[in-house]
């Protein structure tokens, strides 16, 4: 499939798909899974910009996890090849779509897995460290998977089209919990916005708050930059919502402090990448590169010490008769200033790659090496190199597609 088909596919909603068999079982500690009828939950009234509070000082990563069609692999820091794992048929490895829920397994070992599974409708299912599998969620729609660090804590949400409205039913927990759980919040939109997840926090394994953003839903095209807009917290114990952006304001990356936000603005993100201290509430915004068909810029990520953000900006089209789509790779200090620009033939190189389609940053693994997702005219080829920030080195890291990163 070529890039253009591939990523019109990935932002319309997935099609419910059957299969006659089924190797899963259910563990008799976790409960039935069942579906809530629930009353709408609106959100609470918001309390504009509050300062979220600060978490614990969060481990550098051990390695990272990749995927390839149905194999996932798990690297260390330096790319040496930990563990494979096998995915079921119908499951489809994404970051949003499949969550790293354990610690960085020894050599030949494995990680448990949470992740969404389309085989007989879908699901959430966890993949435990012994390789069973269990069913926790069934129903359909499901968008956002996103997880605590190295825990098996999740938040998700689950989408239902109503006569005037889109409903986005929020839930979070653990997999003990979530078989039986009601969703923490839910939300009805008449403009169609659903709601995503892209963020968890926990503390001693419990759920706390989850960041979440409003998507575009069932739209196709050739649209660069997933359509964003508001950036909001929801307090799980309470049901407290806390607006941090407004909905003309499209959020791509929080730091791992949570005192910065990385934004873009203007209609379907074309302004610049922006930075927000939610301390301070100072801000500063990095002007777009000259280009004749500007896309924006999105897909930022903070460094580990929230001293350096990359983002990607995009020029021309991805699905034209003869693409013309450029991507640059673009790394700034927190204080304003840019410290390089890296168009996608940078990488052509280190990833084995030419042409390259498309490339954006995905990670750091850790204060100074940033990871550069590199895509080949097939949406499958795929490989990540790395780029350190101080020596400028650009070096091959690993093949497929990233999918999270892992810690002791």
């Amino acid at each position: 499939m070529n890039p253009r088909s591939r990523i019109t596919l990935s932002l319309l909603s997935l099609t419910v798909l059957s299969l006659a068999c089924s190797m899963l079982t259910t563990p008799p500690a976790l409960p039935t899974p069942t579906l809530h009828a629930d009353p709408v939950i609106t959100e609470a009234s918001p309390v504009t910009e509050t300062p979220p509070s600060q978490p614990a000082a969060m481990n550098l990563p051990a390695g990272f996890a990749t995927a390839i069609e149905q194999t996932l692999t798990v690297y260390d820091m330096n790319g040496v090849q930990q563990a494979q794992i096998t995915l079921p048929q119908l499951t489809f490895p994404g970051r949003d779509r499949i969550h790293l829920a354990g610690k960085m397994p020894a050599s030949g070992g494995t990680v448990p897995l949470l992740y969404f599974s389309y085989d007989n409708g879908e699901s959430l299912h966890f993949r435990d460290g012994a390789g069973q599998i269990f069913a926790l969620v069934n129903g359909s729609s499901f968008l956002g998977l996103t997880g605590a660090a190295g825990q098996p804590i999740v938040a998700f949400s689950q989408i239902e089209y109503l006569d005037e409205s889109l409903r986005s039913k929020i839930y979070v927990g653990s997999i003990q919990s979530l078989p039986s759980a009601a969703p923490v919040s839910v939300i009805d939109d008449p403009e169609a916005w659903a709601i995503k997840p892209i963020r968890v926090e926990a503390e001693n394994g419990t759920p706390t708050r989850v960041w979440y953003t409003r998507i575009a839903y069932g739209i196709g095209g050739d649209i660069v930059f997933e359509p964003r807009k508001g950036l909001f917290i929801l307090d799980v114990a309470s049901g407290q919502v806390n607006i941090i952006l407004n909905n003309d304001i499209a959020p791509w990356a929080i730091s791992p402090d949570t005192n910065w936000v990385a934004y873009s603005t203007g209609d379907w993100q074309t302004g610049p990448m922006c930075i927000k201290n939610l301390v301070t509430s100072a801000e500063s915004c990095f002007p777009l590169l000259p280009a004749n068909d500007s896309r924006g810029a999105g897909n930022a990520f903070f460094s580990l010490d929230a001293q350096y953000m990359a983002w990607m900006e995009g020029d021309g089209a991805q699905m034209a008769e003869v693409p013309s789509f450029k991507a640059t790779v673009r790394v700034g200090q927190i204080d304003g200033t840019l410290l390089a620009d890296l168009p996608m033939n940078t990488f052509e190189s280190a990833a084995g790659i030419d042409p390259v389609s498309r490339a954006e940053p995905v990670t750091w693994l850790d204060n100074q090496t940033l990871v550069v997702q590199v895509r080949g005219q097939e949406w499958s080829q795929a490989a990540l190199v790395r780029y350190n920030v101080v020596s400028q080195e650009i070096a091959y890291l690993a093949s497929g597609e990233f999918v999270g990163l892992l810690y002791p």
